[in-house]
């Protein structure tokens, strides 16, 4: 295994990570309806937004790092 497919891999595994992350805390934000921190404080359909936004950033990053997985099989 060489230097440029073990970085691939520490990247894919990485974003993957953080993107589900990302996923679990933007669906819980838009279930919860609510956020509340020191930052922003939501409620109702703003949260709901930003909760989906999150959400859909977590999903783009999983789709990426499973690309990346997928260049290395080739």
């Amino acid at each position: 295994m060489g230097t440029d497919t073990f970085q691939t891999l520490w990247f894919s595994g990485l974003v993957l990570g953080m993107s589900a992350y990302a996923l679990f805390k933007g669906g819980q934000i838009a279930w919860r309806r609510e956020i509340d921190n020191p930052l922003v404080s939501l409620k109702g359909g703003r949260a709901i937004a930003l909760g989906a936004a999150v959400a859909a950033v977590g999903l783009v990053g999983i789709a990426m790092a499973v690309l990346e997985g997928m260049k290395l099989h080739r």
